[in-house]
């Protein structure tokens, strides 16, 4: 009775002159607040909006991955924005996180010689991957794979120890990009793991 008398559900069709993602935004803008995945997700794929062939095998090549990778746990999907965000800009405030990273995006895109659909994609899941696996072993699994990293294996052990120590201990969204800096820095070898460890 209540889907009956209390939904209602509204088509547009748009003319060939308007951009269906810019539609979307101004619609969603204004109503049911929509959540950062959401808006994230329709900018990093809007590059093909306008054809369905191409976007499906995007999606599943690109943005399926980064969504998986969060083992199905919506609340630390939607929270890992944030964090991210402050890597690139650490003054940025929850509510501007994703015009700010779709401006970052935007820019990368005029920047790239490359413009196919498919580099256009990449550039933004790249810049969304960077932090996601040390992210994930902070708040999710308490273990960073590190098998493309070129850590000696006893470092790899020390690094998933202390990850996992910060797991347990909930570490508070504040401190997340600067743990996320450092786990990184520790994998790639940029960091020096008894300086990263003393962190």
């Amino acid at each position: 009775s209540c889907l009956l008398t209390g939904v209602r559900f509204v088509s547009i069709t748009l003319g060939d002159d308007h951009e269906p993602t810019e539609v979307f935004d101004r619609l969603n803008a204004r109503g049911e607040p929509l959540r950062v995945i959401d808006l994230v997700r329709n900018d990093v794929m809007k590059v093909v909006a306008k054809d369905l062939n191409k976007a499906v095998p995007l999606r599943d090549q690109f943005w399926l991955p980064f969504h998986d990778a969060f083992g199905g746990n919506e609340s630390a999907e939607q929270k890992y924005f944030f964090p991210l965000a402050l890597t690139r800009d650490q003054s940025v405030k929850k509510s501007q996180v994703f015009e700010m990273l779709a401006k970052r995006w935007d820019r990368m895109r005029d920047d790239s010689e490359d413009q196919s659909p498919e580099n256009l994609v990449r550039i933004a899941i790249d810049d969304l991957r960077e932090y996601q696996d040390a992210y994930c072993a902070l708040m999710l699994t308490g273990v960073l794979d590190l098998t493309r990293s070129e850590l000696a294996p006893g470092d790899r052990t020390a690094l998933n120890l202390r990850i996992n120590r910060l797991q347990r201990l909930n570490a508070s969204v504040v401190t997340m990009p600067y743990l996320m800096q450092v786990v990184n820095g520790i994998a790639d070898l940029s960091i020096p793991v008894e300086e990263g460890g003393a962190c």
